[in-house]
């Protein structure tokens, strides 16, 4: 694994750990604790692959296997990527594997992977929840959301605090 990429693996683990930290997980699931999610964290697996070819190799930017709990990386993505490009697709592909592992809807089944859970996620630890089509719109979508985590607007506010807190309120109860 290359250093840009460890770095930003290291930012992934922080992010997700303080989110867990200060109960922001409370609106997916009741499993996750700083010291369970930092002891799962240690066991996701990143590769970089070198089985990206033909078309995929152009668009794909990475892929998690969430039975493997491995997350694949596209060698060319990552020459060609800016830190905070990196770091979102870390946060992406990791969403992934949390949702997977931590995650079950009303009937206890798993959620989707693109699902509102996993859209839910990426406000909480900050990568952009929806695609663009150009390399540009992405970049814009990265930066609204960073700007909405770091800032706790109340965009982020809504999406984010109030069933945390009416669950924070109900386990004291």
């Amino acid at each position: 694994m290359n250093e840009r990429l460890q770095k930003a693996v290291l930012q992934a683990t922080i992010r997700f750990a303080d989110a867990a930290d200060r109960g922001l997980f409370a609106r997916l699931t009741d499993k996750a604790t700083p010291e369970t999610v930092v002891e799962w964290l240690r066991g996701v697996e990143h590769i970089v692959s070198q089985t990206y070819t033909g078309k995929r190799k152009r668009y794909v930017n990475g892929s998690a296997l969430v039975e493997d709990r491995t997350v694949l990386y596209n060698p060319r993505f990552l020459e060609v990527a800016e830190d905070f490009e990196l770091l979102d697709v870390v946060l992406h592909e990791i969403g992934h594997l949390f949702v997977w592992d931590f995650v079950r809807d009303a009937r206890g089944k798993r959620c989707a992977h693109h699902g509102s859970e996993w859209r839910l996620l990426g406000w909480i630890v900050g990568y952009a929840p929806q695609g663009s089509k150009s390399r540009e719109g992405r970049r814009r979508l990265i930066r609204d959301v960073e700007y909405h985590r770091t800032n706790q607007t109340e965009a982020w506010k809504r999406a984010v605090m109030p069933l945390s807190l009416l669950y924070a309120l109900r386990r004291a109860s």
